[in-house]
């Protein structure tokens, strides 16, 4: 076993979680962002 392979496979969760946060993030500011331009 390589310990090299189980880092390089956390790290690629951890930045599939950070760019699923941040498409959530920009989902929700377009939704705001449309919210205040209709009232």
């Amino acid at each position: 076993m390589r310990h090299e392979n189980l880092i390089v496979d956390k790290i690629g969760i951890f930045e599939g979680f950070i760019g699923l946060y941040l498409l959530w993030l920009l989902v929700k500011m377009k939704m705001f962002s449309q919210k205040s331009i209709d009232s």
